[in-house]
């Protein structure tokens, strides 16, 4: 309101200052003052403010809007909010498209990818070493968003993930593909979990609460009791969280925590074992020290040096199992062959899409995938 008055008293002042300026006297001969008042103030100069004031606000709105942007798309974990992006943005049905355009709004696929990430793939097995198929649907059946892909090196398996949104639960469906590869393990059967998305939130607090009280209390406090006079200093220590399934695997998150702790260190180890519900802690600190301690992001590049050589396919274009979804590994950007005489048109499409990888593109143009 102050900012429109404002420029409300400027614009006035602006056009009565042009319609008489020439009438001063006329029109107030007994106000000297008046009259200089008026008469000092240059045309030039309420423009300028007054173009200054509304430039600032249009720039100031625009920047604020970005901002919002960003901090919704970025900051999700709330699946009901991508349901109301995708309702919102007016994606269209992407499952029959030659080309799959998820990079065509990158704040949507970063979002997706945090939920999965980080509400979804620590209930699902072989996290480390799956390629996830995730579906986000309607509650009325109908997909918003197909083959968004999660993918890793170690092993050749192929798990689906549906995901079910609404504003109260989402559903996480996961099982074997239909025509899995020889190393899939048979005896992962088909489950679903229903989590109301506040349960999901008490069961993860829950658990990190219990780690957080765990670490303190059993162990940094009873080694600053025993070793008060050892020197210490303040950084931040990160500890990894194997989460063990019904698979019986271990994989490993990272867990950060800022502590103040002896120099020399000590290791540490926290272990949740999620069921289908609640969650159990284990928590070991003589087994390795935390600065040897490493845990991989999902789309970690190709050529990590951390990762064992023996089972690191070449760089390009990586095939996944036998299908017609191909991903370029150090982006995860993802494409989609349908017809072979569409493909070179695709490899087009993708060369536009992704610039920086135009020399593996134009490499396996015209190679078309396995079937």
């Amino acid at each position: 309101m102050p900012l429109a008055l404002v420029c409300s008293v400027l614009f006035s002042l602006l056009v009565l200052n042009i319609a008489i300026s020439d009438r001063w006297e006329t029109i107030f001969p007994d106000n000297v003052f008046l009259i200089g008042l008026l008469s000092s103030i240059p045309n030039q100069l309420l423009m300028g403010v007054l173009s200054t004031i509304v430039l600032t606000e249009f720039l100031h709105r625009r920047v604020r809007a970005k901002r919002e942007r960003d901090e919704l798309a970025y900051g999700l974990l709330h699946p009901e909010i991508i349901t109301k992006i995708i309702a919102d943005e007016h994606i269209p049905e992407l499952a029959n498209q030659a080309l799959y355009r998820v990079v065509n709004n990158h704040d949507l696929s970063k979002a997706i990818y945090e939920i999965v990430e980080n509400r979804v793939a620590p209930y699902l097995p072989y996290r480390d070493n799956t390629i996830f198929t995730c579906t986000l649907e309607e509650e009325d059946g109908s997909s918003s968003l197909a083959n968004f892909f999660f993918y890793t090196l170690y092993r050749e398996v192929s798990y689906s993930a549906k995901i079910t949104t609404s504003k109260k639960k989402f559903v996480c469906s996961t099982g074997q593909e239909k025509n899995p590869p020889r190393q899939h393990d048979p005896e992962v059967e088909h489950r679903t979990h229903v989590y109301s998305r506040f349960e999901f939130d008490d069961i993860l607090a829950e658990a990190f609460e219990v780690i957080n009280f765990t670490i303190d209390n059993d162990i940094l406090r009873p080694q600053r009791e025993r070793r008060a006079k050892a020197s210490s200093t303040n950084r931040e220590v990160c500890f990894n969280i194997p989460q063990k399934y019904r698979d019986g695997e271990t994989h490993n998150v990272k867990y950060t925590t800022k502590e103040k702790v002896l120099k020399r260190g000590h290791g540490l180890s926290v272990e949740i074992r999620v069921p289908t519900k609640g969650f159990q802690c284990k928590i070991d600190y003589s087994r390795t020290d935390i600065s040897h301690m490493h845990s991989y992001d999902l789309l970690t590049s190709l050529d990590d040096a951390d990762r064992p050589t023996s089972h690191v396919p070449r760089p390009g274009i990586l095939e996944i199992d036998r299908s017609n979804q191909w991903v370029i590994p150090k982006s995860g950007m993802i494409f989609t062959w349908h017809r072979a005489d569409e493909r070179n048109n695709e490899f087009d499409d993708a060369i536009q899409l992704f610039p920086k990888h135009k020399d593996v593109l134009l490499e396996h143009r015209g190679t078309p995938p396995v079937t």
